[in-house]
């Protein structure tokens, strides 16, 4: 949302003008002027900004910390398996050993 920032043409022409500006210069710096403050961002713009970047981080945060617990849970399944099979490894060999003459 870009807000405008009010700003009177005329009377900065009037302020070159008493200056010694000629008018034609006067009033391409006063357009040129208030084209440029229709450009600028404002407090409540950097503000807006600044709350959807803490939204997404906030939503990075949540996404990151759903993907550790993926992770670990994963992880967690994988040693099980690594468990058991080193378990039933370890079982076949006594078996083998106790079975040899």
């Amino acid at each position: 949302m870009q807000t405008v920032i009010p700003f009177e043409t005329h009377a900065y022409v009037r302020k070159l003008l008493a200056a010694g500006v000629p008018e034609p210069q006067a009033e391409a710096h006063a357009s040129a002027l208030a084209e440029m403050l229709g450009q600028l961002a404002t407090k409540q713009d950097l503000e807006l900004l600044r709350q959807e970047v803490r939204g997404d981080l906030h939503a990075m945060r949540t996404e990151m910390q759903e993907l550790e617990l993926r992770i670990a849970e994963r992880l967690r399944s994988q040693m099980l398996w690594f468990f058991a099979v080193q378990f039933a490894l370890f079982g076949t060999a006594v078996a083998v050993i106790k079975l040899s003459p």
